[in-house]
């Protein structure tokens, strides 16, 4: 882990400046590597992106990713988990389902389960 992802987790706490320049360094560690980022744009705060088969087979994705940002990543969609694109997608299931909504994720998901019903019924 480089000194910088350290430095982001150091107070349990990672901002939304933090995460995104996490995102950059592991970019531009991957672009070093000589694969390049296609970035997909951001959905509920997470930034969404791709990244060549190349950069997979080599070896350079799991370093820079570990390296730069997966303790960053995890933390930020951790701790932003109740606006999250799942989060909306089980409020919208069960009001489709005519569910009561849930207050968390959690919550939601046991309401799921309590009705018969898993994730993917929602999908």
């Amino acid at each position: 882990m480089s000194a910088e992802q350290s430095a982001a987790l150091a107070d349990d706490v990672v901002t939304a400046d933090e995460y995104k320049a996490s995102y950059r360094r592991f970019a531009a560690c991957l672009l070093q590597a000589g694969t390049t980022v296609q970035e997909l744009g951001e959905s509920y705060g997470v930034i969404n992106y791709a990244v060549p088969e190349s950069a997979m087979e080599s070896g350079a994705m799991d370093r820079c990713y570990n390296l730069e940002f997966q303790q960053v990543d995890m933390r930020w969609q951790l701790s932003n988990e109740e606006s999250s694109e799942t989060a909306h997608l089980l409020q919208q299931c069960l009001a489709d389902k005519n569910l009561p909504p849930g207050d968390t994720v959690n919550e939601r998901l046991e309401i799921l389960e309590d009705a018969g019903l898993t994730f993917d019924d929602c999908t």
